[in-house]
């Protein structure tokens, strides 16, 4: 399904891979979908093999684990576990991608992907951020995030629209080969959409960042490992701190 829509889904393909990514429907009008509250699926961004590169390489870079929080310095992960009642809610492993720091474990390996995702993102929202901090502004963030076999999951959450506006989901993990079931769902004005079908691996999900979503549980029903199978994703965010007050 290219260059589609149904109720709350818009599905596109990506017609070049070049520094930022190009799609038959104008960027314009892909982002005013997007904050109109459809959820955008740009099929074939990025290389599978390339991909899937990245992946193995955040895996063999067995990042430190930190305390959450804004550990800038180098990559990080951390690890949550999380029951909302007697059931699992949130289960998955973040890692924190130092994309602008030389010589870190892993973060540079991670930059022209991360790179191509914020070009795209700044195209889409006309915002001047990148993953260097300003003075006016702070540094965009690139994560990692794994979702392993056997329940991985992140239940229903949102958070504030600014200072991302358009929230970017990077799929690096392949439908049918290292997962089974479970990925991206929303809470669209249009109903519940899920975008799993559609959100193969190199591909990119577009969603208003303030829209309800959860990652459904991959692969309930194997045992849990934390091997690197499972789902994996990259995304970017915008820096949700506020600013410090300027001193003179």
């Amino acid at each position: 399904m290219i260059d589609s829509k149904v109720d709350g889904l818009m599905v596109v393909g990506a017609l070049s891979r070049s520094s930022s990514i190009d799609t038959s429907v104008p960027t314009h009008e892909v982002a005013a979908a997007v904050l109109a509250g459809t959820v955008v699926v740009v099929k074939n961004a990025f290389a599978r093999d390339e991909l899937r590169r990245l992946r193995a390489a955040i895996v063999a870079a067995d990042l430190p684990f930190r305390e959450p929080g804004f550990h800038e310095s180098e990559s990080w992960r951390n690890r949550r576990e999380v029951y909302a009642g007697t059931e699992l809610d949130i289960l998955y492993d973040s890692s924190f991608l130092a994309v602008e720091r030389p010589g870190d474990t892993i973060g540079p390996a991670a930059r022209s992907t991360a790179e191509r995702m914020a070009a795209y993102w700044r195209a889409l929202t006309g915002d001047p951020h990148t993953f260097v901090a300003e003075p006016n502004r702070r540094a965009l963030r690139c994560w990692a995030m794994q979702y392993p076999a056997g329940g991985g999951c992140f239940g229903w959450h949102q958070h504030k629209l600014e200072p991302t506006k358009i929230g970017l989901i990077l799929a690096l993990s392949e439908i049918g080969v290292d997962f089974r079931s479970g990925g991206s769902e929303f809470e669209t004005p249009f109903g519940v959409v899920d975008a799993t079908p559609y959100h193969d691996i190199g591909d990119v999900c577009l969603f208003r960042y303030d829209m309800r979503h959860r990652v459904a549980p991959v692969d309930p029903e194997r045992q849990r490992r934390w091997d690197g199978s499972g789902r994996w994703t990259v995304l970017i965010q915008g820096d949700p701190r506020p600013l410090e007050p300027v001193t003179v």
